[in-house]
């Protein structure tokens, strides 16, 4: 037969049948994927571990947070006290100086008083007492000059440094005439001649501590 006519007529030869395959190990096959028998398998969830641990963050935040608000709280206190010890010491100081001041002028005052009287004592026998007491009331405020310009006496004021600068300042005025000592203690004296005032300001010094310690 020609291969032209080949083309058109039905072959009526036997069909080749494949080979009868193995129909349970196909369908094995088919459910025995890596990907379907190794699925991993979800782990239960531990529902009150991760409670404990949400609420021990918790705890810890707001322990921090308590110390923070306490340590604020502290250093205001501390502030605010020394705030308060500074405006105490100023005007502990202020008010020392204050009395400095004002015990030298009674210093001042005393001396020309005594000055005075010893002038009329002295001049009462030779003249008449309305001149004898002219005279001593000069002669007083003429002492006390001197005393001021530190010609006739020197004051000395005795204390610690802080208090020290306090009273430079209150006797400004006066200062050719003050001597300045650094020491534990508070004392104020006036020297003329050999002669030695001293005031010793333990009574004011023990009541402004006594405030300072409150």
């Amino acid at each position: 037969m020609s291969v032209l006519l080949s083309r058109y007529l039905k072959d009526f030869s036997a069909a080749v049948t494949p080979p009868p395959g193995d129909f349970s190990s196909d369908i094995a096959d088919d459910f025995a994927q890596p990907d379907l028998l190794a699925a991993p398998v979800e782990e239960p969830v531990d529902v009150e571990a991760i409670k404990n641990e949400a609420y021990a963050e918790g705890h810890e935040t707001a322990e921090r947070e308590l110390a923070e608000k306490h340590r604020q709280a502290l250093d205001a206190m501390e502030a605010a006290h020394r705030e308060e010890l500074t405006a105490l010491r100023e005007k502990y100081e202020d008010e020392v100086a204050q009395h400095i001041g004002q015990a030298f002028q009674q210093m001042t005052a005393s001396v020309a008083g005594a000055v005075e009287a010893a002038v009329v004592r002295v001049l009462s026998p030779l003249v008449e007492e309305k001149i004898a007491m002219q005279t001593a009331a000069a002669f007083a405020s003429r002492v006390a000059e001197e005393i001021t310009e530190g010609e006739a006496g020197r004051l000395q004021v005795a204390g610690p440094d802080r208090l020290l600068e306090t009273v430079r300042t209150r006797l400004a005025g006066i200062d050719a005439s003050v001597d300045f000592r650094e020491t534990s203690e508070i004392e104020l004296s006036f020297q003329m001649g050999d002669s030695v005032l001293v005031t010793r300001l333990a009574g004011v010094v023990e009541a402004m501590e006594g405030l300072m310690d409150e």
